[in-house]
């Protein structure tokens, strides 16, 4: 099941208004190297990027008119000496983000959609166990992955006009560990009118084969993310650890719960039409100690901070509205820390 939770109009506005960045989305869960300083309070200690929504490879001119359409890796501009989400830039830190026990296990994702550019994205995976070198974008092509239902591209549904967090599973490839791979997400935008396909590297056949020309066609605007996660037994089970090789003979994972719905009165849900197929596996959120519980309760304390649900939570003095802290009491209050977003609102867990 895919769940999309549409945020309202005030939200955008007031991020719009807040933030001095050109917002347009976040690649929040695995953790991004971009929003990996946004979590859980900088529980890392890494650099932060308060721009970390808009890694959009320069801007729509820079990657078409100047690079033929070509974008880096994670987001920055192509043939740019300053590279900042990649080896060795500043946020390229090779923190594992998230680990995975089991080989082709489904994960969840999460996409927050800031502004809505509609067209679609999708994710690829580079087997790299290198953090001291980024690998080129062959890599990433050996392993697209695929959705929950089969589908290589998530469409971004055209039936709302505001922000979103999208909550995705994905299928992680069978047969593959690896101690440092990279989890790429490239979202091509649909807003623009043109003809031909939307970038060089990826299009869909609709636009190719359109000659008269229509809206999400031509040259569109692209964005793009790396996280750098752990597959196999052997991966870390303690948070902001760099990534190393496995150990000889790793101990069998904890047993992890899934991560719980957000049921939140306050956020529109939108539930597509589930796929047909046999059950998903459990996603592993974090490498903390096993809980049975996230709710609000004193005994959430013993779990790892930003699995500790938000007892006290609003928005920080410097955004203050009363709608804004309307918007972090729904999305934070009960909530894991992990899933509030800590850059506009606070979550006190003690």
């Amino acid at each position: 099941m895919i769940k999309i939770w549409i945020v309202s109009t005030w939200l955008i506005l007031l991020i719009s208004q807040y933030l001095e960045v050109s917002g347009h989305c976040i690649y929040w869960e695995p953790p991004s190297r971009a929003s990996l300083g946004k979590h859980s309070n900088n529980i890392c200690g890494v650099p932060e990027n308060d721009d970390h929504m808009s890694l959009y490879c320069g801007g729509v001119d820079a990657q078409h008119l100047d690079h033929e359409g070509k974008c880096a890796i994670c987001g920055d501009e192509w043939e740019s000496e300053d590279r900042p989400h990649e080896v060795p830039g500043k946020y390229a830190t090779g923190i594992i983000g998230r680990s995975y026990f089991e080989p082709g296990q489904v994960i969840e994702t999460i996409i927050d959609v800031v502004a809505n550019h509609k067209g679609y994205y999708y994710f690829k995976l580079c087997v790299n166990n290198n953090p001291e070198k980024d690998p080129d974008q062959s890599c990433f092509d050996q392993h697209p992955l695929k959705f929950e239902d089969g589908s290589d591209i998530y469409v971004i549904p055209l039936d709302y006009d505001k922000g979103a967090r999208i909550i995705n599973k994905v299928k992680l490839p069978e047969g593959i560990t690896c101690w440092q791979c990279i989890l790429q997400w490239t979202w091509i935008a649909g807003n623009r009118w043109g003809v031909g396909p939307q970038t060089p590297f990826h299009y869909t056949e609709d636009c190719l084969n359109d000659e008269e020309g229509k809206l999400g066609c031509g040259n569109q605007e692209t964005f793009r993310g790396c996280s750098d996660i752990c597959i196999g037994p052997g991966c870390p089970r303690e948070l902001c650890q760099q990534a190393s090789p496995f150990p000889p003979n790793p101990s069998p994972p904890d047993v992890i719960p899934p991560i719980e719905d957000l049921d939140n009165p306050d956020l529109e849900e939108y539930i597509p039409e589930e796929a047909e197929g046999p059950p998903l596996q459990p996603v592993t959120p974090l490498p903390s100690q096993p809980t049975t519980s996230t709710t609000a309760t004193p005994s959430a304390t013993t779990l790892a901070p930003p699995m500790r649900p938000c007892l006290q939570t609003g928005i920080k003095d410097e955004f203050f509205s009363d709608l804004g802290d309307t918007y972090c009491q729904s999305i934070c209050l009960g909530h894991p820390m992990y899933l509030c977003n800590l850059y506009i609102c606070y979550c006190n867990t003690n």
